[in-house]
């Protein structure tokens, strides 16, 4: 049996050998967890189970600014791997998505660290997540701020939002010469 939640294929699913009178088979996609539930043993009964916490990452090359919905609180940390991970082993990965801001090289370390303790990350486009914050109202632009602003676009626009996928070593290898690339020509130019 093959599943599809949201126009996404799940996983192939075998239900030939099941036996026990009520067994739950527990899959998880990129927006959501999916529960199915043998009734009868006949009847697949299937539960949704989205998100209950939504948090929002602002970044600086020292330290992360996060917030929780759930926990409807701000948090300030280091930007290295042993405090992101020290930090977000109190919250179940499967529950939460989050959003964190796309500064083109501070987030690296905290995309790399969630990702590997399995949480549903999403780098935000910039311009979509200022417009987001600023029709909330708010004037005034702090890190806490912005580190709401960002659960809070997550919480309302999750299902349409792209989950990071980490690249390849060759990628990000490429990728980081074509940048190294970029700045000699640059470089060069202002030499002239």
């Amino acid at each position: 049996m093959i599943c599809f939640v949201g126009g996404q294929k799940l996983s192939r699913l075998y239900l030939s050998t099941l036996s026990s009178s009520s067994p739950t088979i527990n899959v998880l996609s990129s927006n959501s967890s999916l529960s199915l539930k043998l009734v009868n043993n006949t009847e697949l009964e299937e539960c949704i189970m989205g998100f209950n916490n939504f948090i929002g990452i602002d970044v600086s090359k020292d330290k992360i600014d996060i917030f929780s919905t759930k926990e409807n609180s701000h948090f300030t940390i280091k930007n290295n791997a042993k405090e992101i991970k020290k930090f977000f082993k109190k919250f179940n990965a499967l529950e939460c998505f989050v959003v964190i801001e796309n500064t083109g090289a501070y987030e690296k370390i905290c995309i790399k660290t969630l990702s590997s303790m399995n949480f549903t990350v999403h780098r935000t486009d910039n311009r979509k997540a200022k417009h987001f914050i600023q029709s909330l109202g708010k004037q005034a632009k702090t890190d806490k701020l912005d580190a709401r602003g960002l659960a809070l676009y997550g919480k309302e626009r999750h299902a349409e939002l792209k989950v990071y996928t980490p690249e390849s070593p060759e990628h990000e290898t490429l990728r980081e010469l074509t940048l190294f690339l970029i700045q000699l020509k640059q470089h060069r130019e202002y030499q002239r």
